[in-house]
């Protein structure tokens, strides 16, 4: 099944699950602290991913942890160097994304496409992500595909594909990154 933002919305029944208490200086729902049980919209993996576009979007690094388990692993088959392509645990991936905070603002997510698979737990998803470099202004829009397993809600797993020369030539880092492919015998 291929879905556009709009039919993710429609699909999950056009409620964003995401809550920003802005008056209260919070962001994001915990749904890992929820007390009461998930709906099953709450834990349909499209209302899952839902809401981390959503978080994404807003640039809630909180909100967008808590889309992903405790216990949660995050593959990056192709992480460039200097970035670790196994990331384990909530507690680590909001360490990941609160770095990113000061370096990138995000502005948009589009277009998105969800793909159900025969396990029920398992999406795969293509999207990119628009957005600014803080420091130069410098626009970037960063495309990936995922495959991804959510269970109870949460995301437990998930395999991240994205071009690390996109990254590389938004933070003006490409020289630095061919050097670190070829031992800085790049010619």
């Amino acid at each position: 099944m291929t879905l556009d933002r709009r039919s993710i919305l429609r699909y999950a029944g056009g409620a964003a699950v995401v809550a920003t208490a802005a008056a209260t200086g919070q962001s994001g729902t915990s749904y890992a602290a929820a007390s009461r049980p998930r709906t099953s919209a709450e834990t349909d993996p499209v209302e899952v991913f839902q809401r981390f576009i959503t978080a994404t979007e807003n640039n809630d690094w909180t909100g967008l942890a808590n889309c992903y388990s405790v216990d949660t692993v995050v593959e990056i088959p192709f992480a460039p160097p200097g970035v670790d392509p196994v990331t384990n645990g909530r507690a680590a991936l909001l360490a990941r994304f609160e770095q990113s905070a000061g370096v990138v603002q995000f502005t948009s997510v589009d277009p998105v496409s969800i793909r159900r698979t025969d396990d029920p737990t398992v999406i795969c998803t293509e999207y990119t992500v628009n957005g600014t470099v803080v420091k130069t202004g410098k626009a970037f829009s960063f495309q990936y595909a995922t495959v991804t397993t959510i269970k109870d809600g949460e995301i437990t797993h998930s395999r991240d594909y994205s071009n690390p020369l996109a990254g590389a030539e938004a933070m003006d880092q490409l020289p630095a990154l061919f050097s670190a492919l070829t031992g800085g015998t790049c010619t």
